[in-house]
């Protein structure tokens, strides 16, 4: 498939083999920060292997979820962040994401990685504002790039590293990095956790803590960006492009924010 470019040198093949030292990228990339392990996770899963990104989790499978705008998805109301599923703004996601979610065919990249009225240029200033935002509110200043990013419904992620979230692990205490993600589709966003390899012990990674998931929804809701709640995004994928993800099981997170 192939996706608009900015410009010719936007995008830098990675050369990268075990026991290697660490690959050296192109910053001007979106979501791929060249000082840390996570480009070398980003680059493999953009290859097929593994998943750098924390999987979203049903409502049952999480302890104490993290709290996420309940409101129509609208600008975004702080005053409306509870830790709970969404209930009277539930039907307004489906609603967005439905249609949002344009049928795609084979070979196309449009209606399946960015929509037929994508607007590259308006889409790499919001993205723009998103991480001069993000770097204000966490007191550091974080990568950007240009997008969209190839073979993905995405338009780039902006690492928050550990240092600065109050997102911990469960058992160690250790502090966790967050990725923050802007869609090629409709102005959406989200975040989550980010692992640069599976946890030793096999425990789940926690939800976005309270004062993170506030800080990015501040900035989210002051640029007009809808913040998508990890209950909608981890809600099985039926539309009507489910031919792109086979007999594996798709998330309208794996259908906005990942890649195809």
């Amino acid at each position: 498939m192939q996706v608009p470019r900015p410009t010719a040198d936007v995008q830098e093949k990675v050369r990268y083999s075990p026991g290697s030292s660490m690959p050296s990228c192109n910053s001007n990339s979106a979501g791929v920060c060249s000082e840390h392990p996570c480009a070398t996770a980003e680059l493999l899963h953009g290859r097929g292997v593994g998943n750098p990104y924390v999987e979203q989790r049903s409502p049952a499978a999480s302890q104490g979820r993290s709290p996420h705008v309940v409101s129509p998805p609208g600008t975004g109301d702080v005053t409306g962040i509870v830790p709970s599923m969404p209930a009277a703004g539930e039907e307004d996601w489906w609603s967005v994401l439905r249609a949002l979610d344009e049928p795609g065919r084979l070979g196309s990249a449009v209606g399946l990685e960015f929509p037929s009225n994508f607007d590259r240029a308006a889409t790499q200033n919001r993205f723009d504002q998103l991480v001069k935002g993000l770097s204000e509110v966490f007191g550091c200043p974080l990568a950007g790039g240009h997008g969209p990013q190839e073979d993905a419904a995405r338009f780039g992620v902006i690492q928050i590293p550990a240092e600065v979230t109050h997102t911990r692990d469960q058992r160690s205490g250790a502090g966790l990095p967050l990725a923050v993600m802007l869609s090629n589709f409709g102005a959406l966003t989200t975040c989550l956790p980010y692992r640069i390899r599976p946890a030793p012990d096999d425990s789940q990674t926690p939800p976005v803590h309270q004062e993170d998931y506030r800080r990015i929804e501040l900035v989210s809701a002051d640029l007009q960006l809808r913040l998508v709640p990890e209950c909608i995004l981890d809600a099985p994928y039926e539309g009507p492009n489910q031919w792109v993800f086979g007999p594996n099981r798709a998330t309208w997170f794996r259908r906005f924010f990942d890649y195809l």
